[in-house]
C-alpha cells in the first residue's frame, strides 16, 4: 500500500509534557550533524570538513545521502565543490545532450547559466533547444523549436515516431560551430525508448545521414531523466497522456514496461558509453510525495541497475536529492541548488576529475537565495514582469552563483529565526535541550496559528506563543461526550481514523474507504456502533454530480438523524464532502436537520466539534481535468475561474456557519488542505483565500492551517496525504481553543511532545504494515 497507508495503519501513541524529551529531533546518524544557530546566532563548524582523510566520490552517489545547509554529504566520500568559473571551464569545449521532461528542460537552464551568467530566465517550453559558444565565450547559435516547426508529423504516440531522428538533423546533424566550441542541447524524451534513439543518434546519426550528429571528435557528456510520464499514462492516464498504447494498463504492467525500456537502453548504451567520447549519466525523475509510491518502484529497478558491477553508465539518484531536501521541490520540479548539484556530481566523476585530491577534507558550498525554493525574501521575479508563475518556474529564472571551497563558510545552513532553533546531536549522539522550553512566561495560543510555524523535533512551535500538550488520556478525556464530525476527502478520513485511535487505541488500522464512517463509544468506553457506508449502499442514485443532490441530506438521516446511542456517549463521524458546496449542506443538516426530519441530525443537546478540510477536487477538476473528477460542470475551466468558485463558495459556507458556530452547542475548524509539492501552486492560491477570511476579527470559525503543518515537515507527507504526527497536531490544535482550554495555565513554559516512529512517514525502520498482511500498499497507507 501506499507510505502515507502504512503510516496511517499503526497506532501512533505520543508523550508529552513530562513525558517527553525535549530535544526530541530524530536525525541521521550521529557523525550527519545538522549545523545549530546559537543563541546569538552564530554558526558552529561541523566536524566533517575536518575529516581530511576522506576519499573523494568517483562515482555519483545512490541511496544515502545527507545535508549540511546546501553541501551535499554522501555516506562513505565528498564530492569536490567545484566554484562556478571552474564548473565553466570543466564544461568548455564540450557538447552537453539533456534528454528527458521539465526537469532535464530546467537542468539545461540552469547549465546554461553557469556557462553564460543570465542566459535563460523565464521557461519557455520547446522540444528541442540547442545552444552554441565560441571558444571565447560569444554566444554562436540559440535556437529552440517545436516538432511541428521541424516538419514532424509523427511524434510516434510520444515514444518518436520515424521521422523525427531524421528531421532533427536540420538541427543537430552539423556541426553549426568552429571546433573547440561548447554547445548544450535539450531534447524531448519522456521514455527510455526515446532516449535510446537520441544516444542511437548520437553515436551512429540517423537513417538519413548515417553518421553522428555533430562533431564526431567533440567530447560528449549525456545527461537522461525521465520517469513521471510512466506514471502519467500506465497508472493515473491523464489527459495529457501523450502514450495512448499504455494508457490505464495498471501499476504493475507500468513498472514492468519501464524496466524492460530502461533494460533496452542500457543494452545499447554499453558500446558508446563505454568509448573515449562518451560520458553518460541516467538520472532518477526528481522526488515528489504526490506520485512517490510508483516512482519509488521505479529507482528500485533503476537502483538495481546502478549497482550491477562494471556499468559503463554513471546513475545519478536526483530523486534522492530532493527526497533529502524536499524544500527544494515545488510542483513535481527542482530549484537550481539541485540542478547546480547534479552538476557537480558529473563534474567529479568525468575523467579530467581523476587530477582532484583525494583523500582530502570534505568542501562547502553555499547557495544564496537565489538558488533555492522559495521566492518571499526576494522581490518579485523580474523576467515575468509581474505574472504570477509558478513557484519552481520563478526559482529556476534568477542566476544562482555558489560559492564553494574557501569562499564558503562551512556552517551554512540557512535557520529560521534564531530564536526558533532546532536540536542538534552532540558527537556522542546526546541532545541539548531548546531554550524556548525556558521562556516561562510564554503565552498559550487562544486560536490556531496561521502562518508561520517552526518545529522543534516533534513539537509544533507557532510565533508567537505555545501549544499545551496533552497527553494521550487527556485528549481521550476531552473528547468524551462530544460529537466530532469530520467532513472532507482522504486527509480527513486520516484524520477521523487516527482521532478514533485516541479515543480507543487499535480501533482503526486498515484505511477502508467508505462515503460514512459513524461510530460511537459508550460513556464506559465500549463500543456501541461501528457502521461505514457508501452513498449506494444509502439508496442515493444521485450524488450531485460531486456536490450532494437532493437525495444525500435526507438519505444521511438513516445513518446520522437519530441518535443512536445513550446519553453522555462520545461519537465520531467522517462524511465525504469534496467542496465547500457540500461542507455547507452538512453544517446546515448538523444545525437544522434535513428536509425529512425539520430537526438537527443526532442528540441535539450533545457539543459538537466540527471539522471539515477540502481543497484538491476543485484542483483535479477545475485545473486538471483528470478523469476522476466527479464534478464535471467545472472541468477544465481554468485556474482563475476554479480560484474564483473556491473563493465564493468558501464566502457562503462562512455566511451561513456564523450562526451555527456562534452557538454554543457548536465549535467549527475549516482546514487548508494538505501541502503537496504537485499542485502547490494552486493550493496557495487557495490559501492566500482562506487566510483571508482566517484574519477577518470576530469570525465564529476557527482557521486551522494543515498546510503550514506539511509545509514546515514535508517529511511528513507523502502521496498529497499527511502522516499520524500531523493529525496528532491538529487535534492538539483543536483541544487548545475549544472551550475547556480556558482552565489551562498561561502564561507558562512551552511543552514539548514527543512521537515514536509509529507516528512518522516512512517504514525503513518497522517491521511491515501488519494490518495489511504483507500487501504492499502506500507509505502514507501504511503510517
Amino acid at each position: 500500500v501506499p507510505e502515507w497507508q502504512c503510516a496511517n495503519s499503526r497506532q501512533c501513541s505520543i508523550l508529552a509534557r513530562d513525558e517527553a524529551s525535549p530535544g526530541n529531533l530524530s536525525l541521521a546518524p550521529p557523525t550527519s550533524i545538522m549545523i545549530a544557530a546559537a543563541a546569538d546566532g552564530s554558526k558552529s563548524d561541523s566536524t566533517w570538513y575536518d575529516e581530511c582523510a576522506t576519499e573523494r566520490c568517483l562515482r555519483p552517489p545512490v541511496g544515502n545521502v545527507s545535508w549540511i545547509g546546501d553541501t551535499l554529504r554522501p555516506e562513505r566520500c565528498f564530492m569536490h565543490a567545484f566554484k562556478m568559473e571552474e564548473m565553466r571551464s570543466e564544461l568548455k569545449g564540450k557538447w552537453v545532450v539533456m534528454s528527458g521532461g521539465s526537469n532535464a528542460h530546467l537542468s539545461t537552464m540552469v547549465f546554461g547559466n553557469v556557462i553564460e551568467p543570465k542566459r535563460f530566465g523565464e521557461f519557455i517550453t520547446r522540444d528541442v533547444l540547442d545552444v552554441v559558444w565560441a571558444r571565447n565565450g560569444t554566444l554562436l547559435r540559440l535556437e529552440r523549436a517545436w516538432w511541428g516547426e521541424l516538419g514532424v508529423s509523427d511524434t510516434g504516440n510520444g515514444t518518436w515516431g520515424p521521422e523525427i531522428v531524421s528531421r532533427l538533423d536540420r538541427y543537430l546533424g552539423r556541426a553549426h560551430h568552429e571546433m573547440g566550441a561548447t554547445r548544450l542541447t535539450f531534447i524531448l524524451a519522456q521514455y527510455w525508448h526515446s532516449t535510446l534513439q537520441v544516444l542511437r543518434a548520437l553515436h551512429e546519426g540517423s537513417r538519413t545521414t548515417s553518421s553522428p550528429w555533430g562533431d564526431s571528435e567533440q567530447p560528449v557528456i549525456f545527461y537522461a531523466q525521465t520517469g513521471i510520464f510512466y506514471w502519467y499514462c500506465g497508472v493515473q492516464g491523464l489527459d495529457y497522456c501523450n502514450r495512448k498504447g499504455i494508457k490505464n494498463i495498471g501499476m504493475e504492467a507500468t513498472v514492468a514496461l519501464y524496466e524492460r525500456e530502461l533494460d533496452s537502453l542500457l543494452g545499447y548504451a554499453d558500446q558508446p558509453c563505454r568509448s573515449d567520447r562518451f560520458e553518460c549519466f541516467l538520472a532518477t525523475d526528481a522526488f515528489d510525495s504526490w506520485w512517490d509510491d510508483t516512482n519509488r518502484q521505479f529507482n528500485r529497478i533503476w537502483a538495481q541497475s546502478a549497482k550491477a558491477p562494471g556499468s559503463a553508465v554513471h546513475f545519478l539518484d536526483f530523486y534522492q536529492l530532493g527526497k533529502t531536501k524536499p524544500e527544494e521541490i515545488s510542483g513535481g520540479r527542482a530549484s537550481p541548488l539541485l540542478h547546480i548539484w547534479a552538476l557537480q556530481i558529473i563534474l567529479n566523476v568525468v575523467p579530467q576529475s581523476s587530477l582532484l585530491p583525494s583523500p582530502a577534507c570534505p568542501q562547502p558550498l553555499e547557495a544564496p537565495p537565489e538558488c533555492h525554493m522559495g521566492t518571499e525574501d526576494l522581490a518579485p521575479c523580474p523576467v515575468y514582469a509581474g505574472r504570477e508563475v509558478p513557484e519552481w518556474q520563478c526559482a529556476n529564472s534568477r542566476q544562482c552563483s555558489i560559492l564553494a571551497r574557501d569562499e564558503a563558510s562551512p556552517g551554512n545552513l540557512s535557520l529560521a529565526p534564531p530564536t526558533s532553533i532546532m536540536i542538534a546531536a552532540a558527537a556522542d549522539g546526546s541532545k541539548s535541550d531548546s531554550t524556548w522550553y525556558d521562556e516561562c512566561a510564554t503565552e498559550r495560543c487562544l486560536r490556531p496559528p496561521v502562518g508561520n510555524v517552526s518545529w522543534i523535533g516533534d513539537t509544533l512551535r507557532p510565533e508567537r506563543c505555545f501549544m499545551h500538550a496533552f497527553k494521550m488520556e487527556e485528549m481521550r478525556s476531552e473528547l468524551k461526550g462530544k460529537w466530532v464530525v469530520m467532513s472532507g476527502g482522504s486527509n480527513a478520513h486520516l484524520s477521523t481514523m487516527v482521532f478514533g485511535n485516541v479515543i480507543e487505541p487499535k480501533r482503526f488500522g486498515e484505511f477502508i474507504t467508505r462515503d460514512v464512517l459513524d461510530v460511537v463509544w459508550a460513556r464506559n468506553g465500549t463500543l456501541l456502533r461501528l457502521e461505514r457506508a457508501w452513498w449506494g449502499e444509502l439508496g442515493v442514485s444521485d450524488t450531485g454530480n460531486g456536490t450532494w443532490g437532493p437525495e444525500i441530506v435526507s438519505r444521511l438521516d438513516r445513518y446520522l438523524g437519530r441518535a443512536h446511542h445513550e446519553m453522555g456517549a462520545t461519537r465520531l463521524t467522517f462524511i465525504l464532502a469534496q467542496y465547500w458546496h457540500s461542507t455547507l449542506q452538512v453544517l446546515r443538516a448538523l444545525h437544522e436537520g434535513s428536509r425529512t426530519t425539520s430537526s438537527p441530525w443526532g442528540d441535539s443537546e450533545q457539543p459538537v466539534i466540527f471539522y471539515a478540510q477540502t481543497g484538491i477536487f476543485y484542483w483535479y477538476c477545475g485545473v486538471q481535468g483528470l478523469d476522476y473528477c466527479n464534478r464535471k460542470g467545472i472541468k477544465n475551466i481554468g485556474m482563475e475561474a476554479t480560484v474564483a468558485l473556491y473563493e465564493r463558495e468558501l464566502d457562503s459556507l462562512l455566511g451561513y456557519a456564523d450562526q451555527p458556530c456562534r452557538s454554543d452547542r457548536f465549535e467549527c475548524f475549516l482546514a487548508t488542505d494538505a501541502f503537496d509539492s504537485w499542485w502547490d501552486d494552486t493550493n496557495r492560491q487557495f490559501n492566500r483565500i482562506w487566510a483571508q477570511s482566517a484574519k477577518a476579527p470576530g469570525s465564529a470559525v476557527h482557521f486551522l492551517d494543515f498546510y503550514q503543518l506539511g509545509k514546515t515537515k514535508p517529511e511528513e507527507i507523502s502521496g498529497g496525504r499527511a502522516s499520524p504526527l500531523l493529525h496528532i497536531w491538529a487535534l492538539q490544535i483543536i483541544l487548545n481553543v475549544v472551550p475547556q482550554s480556558s482552565l489551562l495555565p498561561s502564561p507558562a513554559c512551552p511543552q514539548p511532545l514527543e512521537a515514536p516512529p509509529e507516528c512518522h512517514m516512512g517504514t525503513e525502520d518497522l517491521a511491515p504494515c501488519p494490518v495489511y498482511a504483507g500487501r504492499e500498499v502506500p507509505e502514507w497507507q501504511c503510517a
